[in-house]
């Protein structure tokens, strides 16, 4: 083997640690990202306290999953501060939803602007991506202090 060889296999060796840190770090920042973002819907969940019922006033038309048809319930309901319309924040498929509908819907009586319908699996899916968001951040960090402790042993031998 050449010196030449030998100093392609270095900067080879160099340019591959380089990625894995880059990789690393884009992973960090993206599950740090979902962490932020599903802690702060399930606490803005938790602070959703009163329920009411609303009525559907709309379907508002949702990306195209295959050829199938998913609305999400544009939903209208009275509070003590005035009426209130949002936007469903789950889509269902065609026919789940019709106009006039009657769903129960949960809201924060401080903003009723925070407001969803009460379904079952709201609450699930914001702690399902919260739980998600931890788990990928555990294994980053695993494998950040993995390499490092493994740099160190290198360099001691």
């Amino acid at each position: 083997m050449t010196d030449r060889d030998r100093t392609a296999g270095r900067d080879l060796e160099r340019t591959l640690k380089w990625v894995a840190r880059a990789i690393w770090a884009a992973l960090l920042v993206g599950s740090i990202g979902i962490l932020v973002s599903s802690g702060t819907s399930l606490h803005q969940h938790g602070q959703m306290t009163e329920r009411a019922s609303g009525v559907i006033v709309g379907l508002v038309d949702a990306p195209d999953y295959h050829h199938t048809s998913y609305f999400y319930p544009q939903v209208e309901l009275t509070t003590a501060s005035g009426p209130v319309r949002f936007v469903g924040g789950m889509e269902k498929p065609e026919g789940t939803y019709s106009v006039g509908d009657t769903v129960e819907v949960i809201y924060s009586p401080d903003d009723p602007s925070l407001a969803e319908l009460a379904s079952a699996g709201a609450f699930g899916q914001h702690a399902t991506a919260t739980a998600i968001g931890a788990l990928m951040l555990l294994v980053v960090l695993w494998l950040g202090l993995r390499a490092v402790r493994r740099g160190k042993s290198e360099r001691a031998s």
